[in-house]
């Protein structure tokens, strides 16, 4: 396992936030390249005076779309996760203050005190995969769940009878920024302080919630998801409501418990069903003081340990021996359809799909039923998008085996057929993938697809549109910059042609298997 982010020096923790994979930590096809638009972004900021600072001049917070959301839809049907690109400029500006010297020894101090209570344990605290290993943030997040959170839970049944699970609704999009500010410094002195990032002697919690509200027209509710700052300032926060939590028990004499914690997942270990219950209370007013509530619908007392320790659906998988090959092709794709329905868009539908996808990868001749195996898989992803990066690998392997022109047909079908889905940014970056060799020019209404497309990237430049012709200012909104910035940030793509040119018309393993893989036999 890697370093958590905290054991870094702030050195250390720079380059690890300004890492492409940090900064952008959900899943994109591999030509979308953000080192050099960083690295850019970093130079610019370090060189100063890059903010537009002529007479009645705005700055950032005060103009909507200085991030980018993409949308992924979240069942198939009308909820969706955004998932944000933060302004690189602001991004940069945000790391640079996190990591200054003296602020992130005061950071790491914080959280020293916040994860004091060995009975409230922490774990997905960012970290830097064990790069001597290759691997990666996502795959040691993966095994982490599941040894210190799953196994973890089945052996705390030695130790407790109950088991009560919990999360929070809408945790990142609920974040009250003020709050950052109350975990760093306490409540009462973050509010009879307000200076702000350019305020000599202003509070660092303060000057990060300034931060934050410049990515989003000054609102105070919510932080951008998809990168590893936002973990690592959501960490501060469900880190100081674990620190309240552990005064509450303490006053309310609670002595027999454990709590583990993935983000915003709860695994609360009691020996009673009056203890569980009290700690429920407990936890949700100290959510509710800091703008979050608890999901009642995922909220379960349960008095069977082991059985509430491994998610059902991994439990059905593992019983269903899901690896049998002796299943015909599309009757292995049928049993995943079925099982989709059951245990729906679940990391476990995922894994079946990506061991179907393994088991196509040597096939030399079109299979039998190709059609209809894509349109079970098509149907599969429209009611599970958690695979849709899978799915888009499993269609590009049996579309492989058609003419140019009914891979073409095939391409329209599948669109369509999602054509009535709302929020699919998400599904059309991937079909995009699985077309792109075939027809570049082919048209999406995601605006990240149209940054691969030649000669049509829009920009916003002081509020108008503005052609930027292979340029990359086509989702964030920079009026708000220097011009002289605006145009050195706008030279640097984030769409890498060399990769295009080299991209085979069958997704490769490699470039999915990160969503895919998961750890049930350690």
């Amino acid at each position: 396992m890697g370093k958590l982010i905290l054991e870094l020096e702030h050195s250390e923790a720079r380059d690890l936030l300004l890492r492409p994979n940090s900064y952008c930590n959900f899943g994109l096809p591999t030509y979308f390249n953000m080192q050099n638009l960083l690295d850019c972004a970093d130079n610019i900021v370090q060189k100063g005076n890059y903010r537009n600072s002529s007479k009645n001049a705005k700055g950032p917070g005060a103009f909507e779309g200085v991030n980018y959301t993409l949308l992924a839809n979240n069942d198939g049907a009308y909820t969706w996760r955004p998932y944000e690109l933060v302004h690189p400029i602001l991004y940069v500006e945000l790391v640079n203050l996190l990591t200054e010297k003296e602020n992130w020894t005061f950071i790491k101090k914080c959280f020293e005190r916040m994860r004091s209570n060995n009975k409230i344990i922490a774990i997905n605290i960012p970290q830097k995969p064990d790069e001597s290993k290759g691997n990666t943030e996502k795959e040691e997040n993966i095994n982490r769940w599941w040894s210190e959170m799953e196994q973890a839970s089945i052996k705390l049944s030695l130790e407790f009878k109950y088991l009560t699970t919990t999360d929070i609704t809408d945790c990142y999009g609920s974040l009250y920024t003020h709050s950052v500010a109350w975990a760093l410094h306490d409540k009462k002195i973050a509010k009879g302080n307000h200076r702000g990032l350019d305020r000599k002697g202003g509070l660092l919690g303060n000057s990060i919630d300034n931060c934050l509200q410049d990515m989003h027209n000054r609102q105070t509710n919510g932080i951008p998801q998809g990168n590893m700052v936002s973990d690592l300032i959501a960490e501060m926060v469900l880190g100081f409501a674990d620190m309240l939590l552990s005064e509450q028990l303490r006053k309310a004499k609670i002595k027999e418990y454990k709590i583990l914690r993935y983000r915003d997942d709860y695994r609360i270990f009691t020996n009673s069903r009056q203890d569980a219950e009290k700690i429920l209370l407990e936890l949700s007013g100290i959510l509710a003081e800091l703008n979050f509530k608890l999901n009642p619908n995922k909220t379960v007392v349960a008095d069977n340990v082991i059985d509430t320790s491994v998610k059902a659906d991994k439990i059905s998988l593992i019983l269903s021996n899901y690896g049998d090959n002796n299943l015909g092709l599309q009757h292995q794709l049928l049993y995943i359809r079925n099982f989709s329905k059951i245990h729906k868009n679940s990391g476990s539908v995922n894994r079946l799909l990506g061991d179907f996808r393994k088991r196509i990868e040597a096939l030399k001749n079109k299979p039998f039923q190709s059609d209809a195996m894509i349109a079970t898989v098509v149907d599969i992803m429209l009611n599970n998008p958690r695979t849709y990066a899978t799915g888009a690998s499993v269609i590009s392997k049996l579309i492989s085996f058609e003419a140019e022109k009914e891979r073409g047909d095939i391409h329209q079908k599948i669109i369509r057929k999602f054509s009535d889905v709302p929020n699919v940014g998400y599904l059309d970056i991937w079909l995009q993938r699985i077309s792109i060799k075939l027809d570049r020019n082919r048209k999406f209404n995601e605006p990240l697809c149209r940054l691969v497309l030649r000669n049509s990237i829009i920009s916003i430049l002081y509020g108008c549109p503005v052609i930027a012709d292979g340029m990359v200012f086509g989702v964030w909104n920079s009026s708000w910059l220097q011009l002289s910035s605006f145009r050195e940030l706008s030279k640097v793509g984030f769409i890498d042609e060399t990769v295009i040119t080299d991209l085979d018309d069958i997704m490769s393993l490699d470039e999915t298997e990160i969503y895919i893989m998961d750890k049930y036999d350690e």
